[in-house]
């Protein structure tokens, strides 16, 4: 036997995201991704850079206005006459009517429409490249974190499902982690390039007027404050329109599920009103947020307007006393009128930031679910059964397992209707041989299917233990010791897809030779080759193309090929009719050959020819024996019998 050893990683392997806060989450994906973010925060600093570069232009465009005025418009006038020279009678060339005093003003003209020509073609390119680095980061930040999450939910526990609303653990794989992404993308979009955009534009204007830029920037100074004031209201209301839209998907899912149930009892208007009430639920959470945001962001255009109009009333008090030019003030009052679309464009982001905040947090309680069946230090790799499988003393509660579990509409069994609330098993012991058939039969509620489930080991007992070969199966690795446990249940759970990978699920090396002979073990080779497509037939969501008997027999062939030397058959033929029963009785005959077999009985005529009958009530074992000899006692299993025959 070998001990454990860590999973080797590889440059794919999925992001290991630790959970003690959203800077320790952010940190995670940082260290991962910590060159390519350099390099986008240098891409977006050249864009940036670039941008508030055009502040340039409209300086030069003011010079070039001015130079106009001071020429008296000869300007215009040499133009015309070009023109006339070029398509028309009249005029002479440009070159001769250039003064020597012009030279400077054309050679400048040139030189700044070059320089501008040069700037837009460099802000289209690191603009194309900041974009496209950008979403390849984001997109893979999102798979990564939507893979470690899918990731740990697999690891998690029977139990752990058992508690959760389908629809909310979706919502957090998909609306949640959406949100998050756009949190990311307005990151490196806003949150790293307003700032440099706004420190340049900022840095023209103190260069055009440094009197006016004390004057006036104090009051864009407080255009974030609204922005910052409307944060917790936004968490807050985040977290509830996250939550109701989980509500959304869980009831879509629903639909999809349970879409024969409403058919046939006529609930559709019902469920359409359902429906109705959760999205009414959504729009009120979602517009309370929203009104916090659009709170905070017609405070800021107040401010903003306030702060350009006092700019303005100061720069024309200025310039009347001599103080300012009016250039150096139109360039600062460009500046000014630039710098509220990056201020625009932080509060967006950062607003965007606070409601993914909720998303983050809803993420990482995910994250933060331990498994309740986990490895422990020292485990070995399950050997294999050599001698018997035994339960000593074993007792066992939901409610000590979960409270969350115990409430009185059961779940320990196909139909319980026993409350949670209360120990399902009470002290149980037997002793099962290797190859031995056992039958687990008992009234509903009994604790049968909670028996199965400690043997597959979804569970584990709070007292007692159960032991292979005198070993407790907690010593060995759980999905080692999981190999050598096939399961055949009630409800037959077939996967959108062909046929041959339904039956090589959980074996997926097997040949197509092996998948047709499990096949013809499960007595399902004749059915299959008699669809559309063969064994590459696509059957649909839980195999709904197929009859209940043939979705019964394609999971008995999943069985046969992953070829566990421990078998748990639970309440396999109870939902077919005779039929199928037959076909799929015949399969199972099959299948169980040189297996250690425990079998889950409705009908108790299905488990006569059982080595041993193991009589379950209450969470008690209380009768054990062969099928004549427990006749024979005259007992609870007697009683059993003689309710389901009791014409014979």
């Amino acid at each position: 036997m070998s001990r454990t050893q860590p999973e080797p990683k590889s440059a794919d392997a999925p992001l290991e995201i630790r959970t003690e806060n959203r800077l320790v989450f952010y940190l995670s994906l940082g260290r991962r991704y910590r060159r390519r973010i350099i390099g986008m925060m240098a891409l977006v600093g050249v864009y940036s850079v670039m941008t508030a570069a055009r502040l340039s232009a409209i300086g030069l465009l003011e010079i070039l206005r001015v130079r106009f005025q001071g020429e008296g418009g000869r300007f215009l006038q040499q133009l015309e006459s070009a023109r006339r020279w070029l398509f028309g009678p009249g005029g002479e060339p440009l070159a001769k009517l250039l003064h020597e005093s012009d030279a400077f003003f054309y050679k400048f003209l040139l030189g700044t429409l070059g320089a501008f020509t040069l700037l837009a073609i460099l802000m289209a390119v690191s603009f194309y490249f900041k974009e496209l680095f950008a979403q390849s980061l984001i997109l893979d930040m999102e798979v990564d974190i939507r893979r470690s999450l899918f990731r740990h939910l697999t690891r998690q526990s029977v139990a752990y499902f058992n508690r959760q609303r389908s629809g909310d653990v979706i919502s957090r794989l998909t609306n949640d982690i959406n949100a998050v992404r756009q949190s990311f993308k307005l990151f490196f979009e806003d949150v790293v390039q307003q700032p440099v955009i706004i420190v340049c534009t900022l840095a023209a204007g103190l260069w055009a007027s440094p009197l006016l830029f004390m004057i006036c920037v104090p009051f864009y100074g407080v255009l974030m404050l609204p922005v910052l004031r409307s944060g917790r209201k936004i968490i807050k209301h985040g977290k509830g329109r996250l939550e109701k839209l989980s509500l959304l998907t869980e009831a879509i899912g629903q639909l999809f599920s349970g879409i024969r149930i409403v058919k046939a009892f006529g609930m559709e208007r019902h469920e359409e009103n359902e429906f109705a009430a959760r999205n009414k639920d959504f729009i009120r959470s979602t517009l309370k947020m929203n009104r916090a945001k659009i709170k905070a962001r017609a405070v800021q255009e107040l401010l903003y307007n306030l702060g350009t109009a006092i700019a303005i009333l100061a720069g024309v008090a200025l310039i009347a006393t001599g103080r300012v030019a009016p250039e150096p003030f139109m360039v600062f009052l460009a500046a000014m009128v630039q710098v509220y679309m990056p201020f625009k464009g932080l509060s967006t982001a950062w607003n965007q930031l606070q409601e993914s905040r909720s998303a983050v947090e809803r993420i990482l309680e995910v994250l933060r679910e331990r498994p309740q069946i986990r490895d422990l230090d020292g485990s070995f790799e399950f050997p294999g059964l050599a001698q018997e499988i035994r339960f000593d003393s074993v007792s066992f509660s939901y409610s000590e397992l979960d409270p969350a579990l115990a409430s009185p509409a059961g779940g320990n069994g196909a139909g319980t209707s026993t409350p949670l609330r209360l120990p399902v098993l009470h002290d149980v012991s037997f002793r099962v041989e290797k190859g031995e058939i056992v039958a687990l039969v008992g009234p509903s509620g009994a604790g049968k299917s909670t028996i199965a489930d400690l043997i597959a080991r979804f569970y584990d007992p709070q007292r007692g233990s159960v032991a292979v070969d005198g070993r407790d199966i907690r010593e060995f690795r759980f999905a080692s010791y999981l190999r050598a446990v096939a399961i055949v249940s009630q409800d037959p759970f077939l996967f959108h897809t062909t046929i041959r990978n339904n039956i090589r699920y959980g074996r997926e090396s097997a040949s197509d030779e092996e998948v047709e002979a499990a096949a013809r073990v499960a007595f399902a080779h004749d059915f299959i080759l008699e669809q559309s497509g063969g064994y590459e037939t696509v059957i649909g969501e839980r195999g709904v193309k197929l009859s209940g008997g043939q979705r019964q027999r394609l999971t008995i062939a999943r069985a046969v090929l992953k070829n566990a030397p421990i078998l748990i058959l639970d309440e396999a033929t109870s939902s077919l009719d005779s039929q199928s029963e037959m076909e799929v009785q015949k399969a199972i005959d099959n299948l169980i050959r040189d297996r250690t077999t425990f079998v889950i009985a409705h009908r108790l005529s299905t488990i006569v020819h059982a080595d041993r009958i193991l009589v379950v009530d209450e969470g008690r074992i209380v009768e054990s024996g062969r099928h004549e000899d427990l006749l024979r006692a005259r007992g609870r299993y007697w009683e059993l019998w003689r309710s389901q025959n009791r014409e014979a």
